[in-house]
């Protein structure tokens, strides 16, 4: 188990803000964090919203980036097979956002990822990939935190 000894004196920044996503597609997107530094940790915390699936269970999780890379604990919706009814779905991922959209006829699951490709001291990007043939309306919204 990890250990924290605090450093006497070290003093950290923390910055956040908001964004959201559309589920559907794919692209990149750069956040403005303006902390001055490039930061040690970056913290989203998400949920995914706007379609009939996410009434009673919204897919949501929280992701960590520091140097080492991006990973998440999310849970989420699932149909298998489709018409069969919703049941949860849970995990952790090396992304830094993962929505389970839904679970196609094919038997995989249609799911947008988003990881952090870059970091610096002003700005960090998210790039966004759909996978799969769904079209589900929804938009992921999420909180940031940057500590530096």
């Amino acid at each position: 188990m990890p250990k924290y000894i605090p450093q006497i004196g070290a003093v950290f920044d923390i910055k956040f803000g908001e964004g959201s996503w559309n589920i559907n597609s794919s692209g990149t997107q750069t956040i403005t964090h303006n902390l001055g530094r490039i930061p040690k940790l970056i913290r989203i915390t998400y949920r995914a919203v706007g379609h009939s699936n996410y009434t009673y269970n919204q897919p949501h999780g929280v992701g960590i980036w520091s140097s080492g890379g991006n990973i998440t604990v999310f849970f989420g919706v699932h149909e298998s097979p489709i018409g069969s009814g919703l049941s949860n779905t849970a995990g952790t991922s090396a992304n830094m956002i993962r929505i389970h959209a839904e679970y196609s006829v094919s038997g995989t699951y249609d799911y947008t990822i988003a990881n952090i490709t870059s970091v610096t001291e002003t700005t960090f990007t998210l790039t966004w990939n759909k996978f799969g043939s769904y079209s589900t309306p929804g938009t992921v919204y999420f909180i940031w935190e940057v500590i530096g």
